[in-house]
């Protein structure tokens, strides 16, 4: 939801409220933070939550690259090359970030959960 001229309208803060909740990221794929936390700021009004809230974070990125070369000298003038190179190493999978708009029927989970 938007506000006029306000840009995005950002949630009310329950007070003494623990935003975060533990687990792995596969666990808290539905729910990344404590979404009874927040609520909708009333009408005309902003929220008092921050743009950016430094105890709340989603899982990051997690990749490895790998490659590997060797160039051999055959004449003067010929090279031959050996190339060999690997995305995602490992095969981790990157999760999206969570949707973050109070009014929204997935606030708090994965962008691809819904």
């Amino acid at each position: 939801m938007r506000s006029f001229g306000g840009g995005v309208l950002r949630p009310n803060v329950v007070p003494g409220c623990n935003k975060t909740i533990g687990g792995s990221a596969i666990s808290r794929l539905n729910k990344w933070f404590n979404t009874s936390c927040f609520t909708f700021p009333g009408q005309f009004a902003f929220g008092n939550q921050p743009r950016v809230d430094a105890n709340l974070k989603s899982q990051g990125i997690d990749n490895y690259d790998f490659s590997l070369m060797k160039s051999t000298k055959v004449t003067e003038r010929a090279t031959v090359q050996f190339r060999a190179e690997f995305f995602n190493l490992f095969n981790r999978v990157q999760f999206a970030p969570p949707v973050t708009q109070n009014d929204s029927a997935t606030f708090g989970a994965d962008y691809r959960a819904g």
